[in-house]
């Protein structure tokens, strides 16, 4: 049976936006005032959504900080120092998240596709600007490390010999994991959308390709063969054809274009070649966080500074002096910050969360997650934060698309 949802409204829209700017955009989290305005927007939340903190959902929110907490208490002790301004940061992230997605509820999924089509389109005049004119195009800034202008943000060429779009994101490697998560979360309205949207998908896709990202084309192979094997209705031969033609144009890809194969073994090789010492990218960044991940195997070093880099005081001295490491593995990050026992927790209640039906989904979700974190450190953001509380789209729906 079918049913009839009016999901685009404007307020869900907003909150859905609201949720993707304060989750990367340099022109909010690259602020000094970045923690007050984390503190704002959380208070705004809880004044607008007052209705929604129901029994269900402090349940869930209390559950899921209940493990962190204790987490937070076992570094206390172990590590000698805990801080307390990092503590209420990680709780108002996940309470940022996890009401926006408790909100909104499985009307995510179509209103995430929608938003991610308006920043897609948004960057496109500025990503043209860009290739022109370069990164000081224009003469306002709202922040200038990276430079950003609110849905855009223009990033300096630094290691490429080609311009990336960035969209209102940090870099295209962020561009591209928002990207991929809105066509995996769409993944049961294909059909829907094909027939309906068509123009909105090649949007979204053309915009895929501008970010020029190793991890985005990667993870939209594996999304492509997972469509196949999961939700497509043509037969077996068929399906094993099309998945040997995606195995053998992923092998052509990393081997004939630049930007992917000599990107891909020059980190492997830079990162062998540093041994543990630091390097951002994502090969040295996870060699680099193994010697912390080995040091509090468990429950890791703590999101501070002080602990997490406490082996290596020089890059203690470069934070305090304002600069960004970058750390480019943000799923060894994350284990290194909260412990194996933190990854397996927020892994688990995402998959908990869900009803019998989109426990599957939930599972392929997971395994999307750990793949787009061996690129960027989402997990810095409220976004990612809130997944345990998001609600998988899995029901038939005939979807009202007027606003």
């Amino acid at each position: 049976m079918t049913q009839n949802i009016r999901y685009d409204s404007k307020s869900d829209f907003l909150l859905v936006f609201l949720l993707l700017f304060v989750s990367g955009n340099p022109a909010f989290y690259r602020q000094s005032w970045y923690i007050e305005g984390i503190v704002f927007v959380s208070l705004f939340l809880l004044l607008m959504l007052k209705k929604y903190l129901t029994r269900e959902f402090l349940l869930k929110y209390l559950t899921y900080i209940s493990i962190f907490l204790v987490i937070f208490l076992i570094q206390y002790f172990n590590l000698g120092y805990l801080s307390i301004n990092t503590v209420f940061g990680f709780a108002f992230r996940v309470f940022i998240g996890g009401i926006i997605f408790y909100k909104v509820g499985d009307r995510f999924s179509p209103l995430f596709f929608n938003v991610m089509y308006w920043l897609c389109i948004l960057s496109f005049p500025f990503y043209l600007l860009h290739l022109v004119e370069g990164e000081n195009a224009l003469p306002f800034t709202l922040v200038d490390s990276p430079r950003s202008i609110l849905f855009y943000t223009f990033r300096p060429q630094v290691f490429e010999s080609f311009l990336r779009n960035s969209g209102m994101f940090w870099e295209p490697g962020a561009f591209q994991g928002y990207i991929n998560l809105c066509l995996f979360l769409n993944f049961r309205r294909i059909p829907y959308i094909f027939k309906f949207q068509k123009v909105k998908l090649i949007v979204i896709l053309l915009t895929l390709v501008t970010t020029q990202s190793t991890t985005g084309y990667l993870t939209f192979g594996i999304l492509c063969a997972i469509y196949l094997l999961m939700f497509s209705h043509i037969n077996k031969l068929a399906l094993s054809f099309l998945i040997l033609i995606f195995f053998f144009l992923s092998f052509y890809a990393y081997n004939k274009l630049d930007f992917l194969g000599e990107k891909i073994s020059a980190q492997y090789n830079e990162a062998i070649q540093a041994q543990g010492d630091f390097d951002p990218r994502r090969f040295g960044a996870l060699l680099f966080d193994w010697h912390y991940i080995q040091k509090n195997p468990l429950t890791g070093n703590g999101f501070s500074d002080v602990t997490r880099f406490a082996d290596h005081p020089f890059l203690l001295q470069e934070i305090r002096s304002g600069e960004n490491l970058g750390l480019g593995n943000g799923f060894s990050n994350f284990i290194a910050s909260a412990g194996i026992l933190g990854m397996l927790w927020y892994l688990y209640l995402i998959i908990k969360n869900q009803t019998k039906e989109a426990r599957k989904d939930s599972i392929i979700l997971c395994v999307l997650l750990i793949i787009l974190l061996q690129g960027e450190p989402f997990l810095n953001f409220a976004f990612f934060l809130g997944m345990p509380f998001i609600v998988l789209y899995y029901r038939n729906l005939t979807l009202d698309e007027n606003v």
